[in-house]
């Protein structure tokens, strides 16, 4: 059986992604079609093509690359006629839905599975939302990574519940340079004098949708206690950091950070923050979840189903930012709550389990096979 498999952003974490998912692979004839920056120099059991190479470009030289990537991929298909076509992202969906009706009018014994990593774009206008409700309804079959997704998809896109298929997103482990994350690690720890601090982190791209925002508020106001250190470390898009830039207890790296720099902040956390008011799954908590680094999370998309299975952590109800500050203040308060969790090895192993990366494939891979045969 024959798998075409389509991730034009295939690089930093969402290359991992790929990586884990597919490594190993004995059951298909597997080519990944993939971005130039691919991060790994190969995987087993997969045939690596380097398709994308948009990501360098600027804006309508980006857009022409991507449409002749996809040009090129269309002829692929064409000429082989894979089983299933799995397609990871989209760039253009105007140009992906023209795309997928190519695909399904000269190839049509050809499935195509989407994976739906977040339901809608962030920050996504009416015209892009149209055009993603279009899509999911020409692909034959989905893949999301939360049960809350899958309802987003059912009550909000108006799909059939059978389309519809939740496989976990898998743990993150990156392949890093362990000097240099070493490096970073006690770097943190000499100039910002770490020890006896309660070590709080918000990391990767900060944003409203985010709640940065609403982390800065708290710490604002926090200045009656010096017990902690927080560290914001990612590229800025739309937050405002003025009432924060002083406090001698608040570190803003606002920047892209390096894998070994945003595992060594992740190491030397005693908690994570996560107050998102839109997100399907984040990449942020289930490194944090392999780390072993407990998490406050709000029930936004599926951020708080890795806390059905053991408690890790804690989550408040979307925008409740009042119940956010509430525990904040209490887990400051009382930090030996965050450390009986963090140290907690038994519940993690068991939270672990059900992100397993084996698992995980053996579940995408049947699919595979049963929308193959259906």
């Amino acid at each position: 059986m024959k798998i075409f498999y389509i991730d034009p952003m295939s690089y930093n974490n969402l290359a991992v992604y790929d990586y884990n998912l597919l490594n190993n692979n004995k059951e298909f004839d597997i080519s990944l079609f993939g971005n130039i920056n691919f991060s790994y120099k190969s995987i087993k059991g997969v045939t690596f093509y380097p398709l994308f190479r948009y990501s360098n470009k600027k804006k309508v030289m980006k857009l022409l690359s991507y449409l002749i990537s996809l040009v090129k991929l269309l002829i692929l298909i064409l000429k082989n006629k894979p089983d299933v076509v799995h397609i990871q992202w989209i760039r253009a969906p105007f140009v992906d839905i023209i795309f997928i009706n190519l695909i399904k009018v000269f190839s049509k014994k050809t499935k195509i599975l989407f994976t739906s990593h977040n339901v809608f774009p962030h920050n996504y206008s009416q015209w892009e939302k149209k055009q993603y409700i279009k899509y999911y309804k020409k692909v034959d079959c989905i893949i999301t990574h939360s049960y809350n997704s899958k309802n987003e998809l059912i009550n909000k896109v108006g799909l059939r519940e059978e389309k519809i298929h939740v496989i976990f997103h898998g743990l993150l482990n990156y392949e890093i340079d362990k000097k240099v994350l070493e490096k970073e690690k006690n770097r943190l720890k000499a100039n910002y004098k770490l020890a006896d601090k309660i070590i709080i982190s918000s990391l990767g791209v900060q944003s409203k949708y985010k709640g940065t925002d609403k982390i800065v508020e708290y710490f604002s106001n926090r200045t009656d206690n010096n017990n902690y250190f927080l560290i914001i470390a990612g590229k800025n898009n739309d937050v405002d950091f003025t009432s924060i830039k002083n406090n001698k207890n608040i570190l803003i790296e606002d920047r892209y950070v390096s894998d070994e720099e945003f595992l060594a902040i992740l190491k030397i956390s005693d908690l994570v923050i996560l107050p998102y008011r839109v997100i399907s799954q984040s990449g942020v908590l289930l490194t944090a979840i392999n780390e072993n680094v407990p998490v406050l999370v709000s029930d936004a998309g599926g951020l708080a189903e890795p806390l059905d299975f053991g408690k890790i952590g804690w989550k408040f109800t979307n925008n409740d930012f009042q119940a956010f500050f509430n525990i904040l203040d209490y887990l400051l308060e009382n930090p030996d709550e965050i450390f009986h969790i963090k140290n907690n090895k038994i519940i993690w192993e068991k939270v672990k389990k059900n992100y397993n990366w084996e698992i995980i494939q053996e579940k995408t891979f049947s699919l595979y096979k049963s929308i193959i045969n259906a």
